[in-house]
């Protein structure tokens, strides 16, 4: 089986070396290498390795796939004409890919914030697995990963990623979110996160 634990990029952490901060700050202060040392204090188990994965990797490889599956949860709208974005979705099952795609993913605009589009995020990666099952694409996966590279960044050789994400799409899969809830300090809104460190105490 594979696990993946979502974290809430608002979620307020307090680094040795950096201060109070959402955790989505820690990689630009500190590289990944800062997040995996945080991540090990907090989660309460060894974070080792990184892969650090842009906005348009995910749409890229659902363009190379002809679109992902995605069962949109209600209506999405919202235009931001400075940042060039629409997003004008109906809800239901539905392919998605590009732009539609990338909206999928980026849009907040319902009162949940981060935790929304966590669901959101969990929604479109479920539904990219679902499609690189299929046999055809399976054995793409080498090529996908190659074309993907530009939009990654890690400390695993080109073996070990093609071995993660064959493992990823060969087990099952199960998601999980750390719960979170909000609040405010000094004017700023975060997540207060319940971490395994805390929790097993």
């Amino acid at each position: 089986s594979t696990k993946i634990t979502q974290i809430p990029r608002d979620s307020y952490i307090n680094p040795d070396g950096f201060g109070a901060m959402k955790i989505n700050g820690l990689l630009n202060r500190g590289g990944p290498e800062a997040v995996e040392r945080e991540l090990t204090r907090l989660m309460n188990r060894p974070v080792r390795h990184h892969v650090v994965v842009s906005l348009q990797a995910l749409p890229l490889l659902a363009n190379l796939l002809g679109g992902i599956e995605v069962d949109v949860p209600k209506r999405l709208y919202y235009v931001d004409r400075s940042q060039d974005l629409v997003i004008d979705l109906q809800p239901g099952r539905q392919v998605l890919s590009g732009k539609a795609l990338e909206g999928f993913l980026r849009w907040r605009n319902d009162g949940l914030g981060d935790l929304g589009r966590l669901e959101r995020q969990q929604l479109a990666f479920k539904g990219l697995v679902e499609r690189l099952r299929q046999p055809q694409h399976l054995v793409r996966i080498p090529m996908l990963l190659s074309v993907a590279r530009t939009q990654i960044q890690t400390d695993l050789n080109p073996l070990q990623m093609g071995a993660l994400l064959t493992a990823v799409v060969t087990t099952d899969l199960n998601t999980e979110r750390l719960k979170a809830t909000p609040f405010s300090l000094g004017g700023v809104s975060y997540l207060e996160t319940e971490w395994p460190s805390l929790i097993n105490r």
